[in-house]
């Protein structure tokens, strides 16, 4: 009996040397858990921070995304009153081409009865009418009353190089269209 009491407990110290082990090896393993968790805490803050950093970041690209189609409404908006501008421009060119058309020939019609005379010496008081339309009868060999009946208007007009170097004011003479 002896025998196997001391088996017995050599068995048991075997038992409690391997539970001390065993004890030993499981507070290893929770010191090394208790630091898995603090890293997997760490790293579930760091996630969470990067959440919240990819998260600022989509609204950041969101309000990109809605400046850039603002922007890209306003360009289409600024496209469209440019077009209108250059139609307004070609419009207005167009009058105006057409109104210095109309007025080339309105300027041409003028001329056409019209005659400038230069270097007729003035007199104080004169009649314009009465020395130029004699004058014209003689040159032209008519009869006055016929340069009369055929002129509209008779007058003096001063040109700024005529002033300038003291000139006479040249002479009008405009004629009726019949």
């Amino acid at each position: 009996m002896g025998g196997m009491r001391r088996e017995l407990e050599e068995k048991i110290n075997t038992i409690d040397r391997k539970l001390e082990k065993l004890e030993n090896t499981m507070g290893k393993y929770e010191k090394e858990n208790e630091e898995i968790k603090k890293k997997l805490t760490e790293v579930l803050e760091g996630m969470n921070e990067t959440d919240k950093k990819v998260q600022g970041i989509k609204n950041i690209n969101q309000q990109m995304e809605e400046m850039l189609k603002k922007i890209s409404k306003e360009q289409r908006e600024q496209r469209k009153e440019m077009d209108k501008s250059k139609k307004e421009m070609e419009e207005q060119k167009a009058i105006q081409e057409a109104t210095g058309d109309a007025l080339a020939m309105i300027q041409m019609q003028i001329k056409e009865k019209t005659l400038r005379f230069r270097n007729i010496p003035e007199e104080e008081r004169e009649d314009i009418w009465k020395k130029m339309t004699e004058t014209l009868a003689k040159w032209l060999h008519l009869q006055e009353k016929d340069i009369i009946e055929q002129t509209e208007k008779i007058f003096r007009v001063n040109s700024r190089k005529a002033k300038m170097n003291k000139w006479p004011a040249h002479c009008i003479i405009v004629f009726t269209s019949n």
